[in-house]
């Protein structure tokens, strides 16, 4: 669990970024995790909050190091006060997979404060019980700094969603 975040313009939605080093992996974390003691505890409740769960994206750095730089040593304890900072545009533009790596590459010349750059993982979604947005291939750019709009990308069109993200205590990404 990289990040978790509270969305600053829909006080019920909450989201949350995972990182794992290849599809097996994330298979095998969410299997321990959904068939652990930990879930198995409190999914009941968990799950009677989440009205939308179903909004998943499967992404991969779109180059080398273009993932979320985070310090997962450095989260915070359960019950510290919300991060600091600015937070974080999340801008998520669709995009024809032969037009992908055009527009990765003018999202990172164009935003001075990008914290990532993410493109759809085509890999089949080897965890069902999570369900994955299938069908679309998206550009997904992160920069730093909530307060204001994202910055525009370079013939890419409007975006299908922008969030603004404030990360809580416990987020490794801030």
């Amino acid at each position: 669990m990289i990040g978790q975040f509270r969305d600053l313009d829909c006080a019920d939605r909450y989201v949350w970024m995972r990182a794992c080093s290849d599809v097996e992996t994330r298979a095998r974390a969410l299997i321990a995790f959904y068939d652990g003691p930990c879930w198995a505890a409190h999914k009941d409740k968990a799950n009677a909050m989440m009205t939308e769960w179903h909004d998943v994206l499967l992404l991969r750095p779109a180059w080398r190091d273009s993932g979320p730089a985070h310090d997962a040593a450095g989260r915070h304890g359960i019950g510290a006060a919300p991060a600091a900072g600015s937070g974080f545009a999340v801008t998520i533009w669709r995009s024809e997979p032969s037009q992908i790596e055009a527009m990765a590459k003018a999202y990172r010349t164009s935003v001075a404060d990008a914290v990532a750059v993410l493109v759809t993982d085509p890999s089949p979604n080897n965890f069902p019980r999570h369900p994955v947005r299938q069908g679309e291939t998206v550009l997904v750019g992160i920069e730093r700094g909530a307060s204001s709009a994202p910055a525009p990308l370079p013939g890419a069109g409007e975006p299908i969603q922008v969030l603004r993200l404030a990360p809580t205590a416990r987020s490794a990404l801030r």
